[in-house]
């Protein structure tokens, strides 16, 4: 089955602790893709913070109903656990293409409707994309938006069959580096977003990691303290290519991503419905137009297993 016209894209953010960025970003990103009617918003209240919910409750109350804005609470989290955070929100959103968007980033005007164009041409071209700012165009800008590099759009069915994030991996970063090595993997061509929708709010790193476990503020500051002694420019992008190379080393020898499940776990809908992760075969492929990741030529329905 082919991508619907106008495919339904779902821009997932994940809040722990984030309030106040969630306040500031989620308004305008909805305000700026109010020309597109299929854009689904989902947020995951990751620990089930009451103030966060209660504002959520009382701003949105018309675009739940509607469908446009879809809340998500998981009380269980006692830290933030970033790849199992984003699991979880994009198992539960109903998109076609979903995009991961954290809760200091700007999507742009328009970005909706730049997402579904790109990816209607390369269905009609038959080509396997994901759309993610270029790390290359991060590095040479001096690292400005490098927070904006988890920004990260793909078909529904290629998350499913990537088995998400990796939720090994311990602190911030590296979890978007390992989900771009193996779409590289899989001979997956990025589809660059435009830098001048590189937009967030500029924080401290203590912010970044201050709702995580001792454990991966650890694993954070070690990369984050690589990160800086790169700075930018040339080195930047060297050890930006590093980081992917080791990425797609280990990515090809560990195999299948999350073995025993990913996004695991009872939540919340709406503030009332119960419900837990969906089966990982539960979505129906839509992408039988295009060509499967790692797959010259379709073969069926779906794709061929990591």
């Amino acid at each position: 089955m082919a991508l619907a016209n106008p495919p339904k894209i779902s821009f997932c953010t994940t809040c722990m602790g984030r309030l106040k960025h969630l306040q500031q970003t989620l308004p305008q990103n909805m305000k700026d893709n109010a020309d597109y009617p299929n854009a689904q918003f989902v947020v995951l209240n990751y620990g089930g913070e009451k103030e966060t919910e209660q504002w959520v409750k009382d701003t949105f109350k018309s675009d739940i109903a509607t469908g446009r804005l879809k809340y998500i609470s998981y009380p269980a989290a006692a830290t933030f656990k970033m790849a199992h955070a984003k699991n979880m929100a994009t198992r539960h959103s109903d998109g076609d293409i979903v995009c991961n968007m954290d809760a200091d980033q700007f999507s742009g005007p328009g970005f909706a409707r730049l997402i579904a164009d790109s990816f209607r041409q390369a269905e009609q071209r038959r080509r396997h994309i994901y759309m993610r700012h270029s790390p290359i165009e991060v590095a040479r800008d001096g690292n400005e938006h490098a927070s904006s590099l988890g920004k990260i759009a793909m078909l529904h069915t290629d998350f499913d069959y990537f088995r998400g994030y990796n939720e090994n991996l311990k602190g911030w970063g590296g979890d978007d580096t390992d989900m771009n090595a193996r779409m590289l993997l899989h001979r997956m061509s990025n589809a660059p977003i435009p830098l001048s929708m590189a937009k967030g709010i500029e924080h401290s790193d203590e912010l970044r990691t201050s709702m995580m476990d001792d454990e991966s503020k650890t694993a954070s500051g070690e990369h984050l303290a690589a990160k800086q002694k790169e700075g930018g420019g040339l080195r930047s992008v060297a050890g930006k290519a590093q980081r992917l190379a080791y990425r797609m080393v280990t990515s090809a020898l560990a195999g299948t991503n999350n073995p025993e499940g990913f996004g695991a776990g009872e939540v919340f809908i709406n503030f009332s419905q119960t419900a837990t992760t969906p089966p990982t075969n539960a979505r129906a492929t839509i992408s039988a137009a295009i060509p499967p990741p790692n797959q010259p030529q379709i073969q069926g329905n779906q794709p061929r297993r990591m």
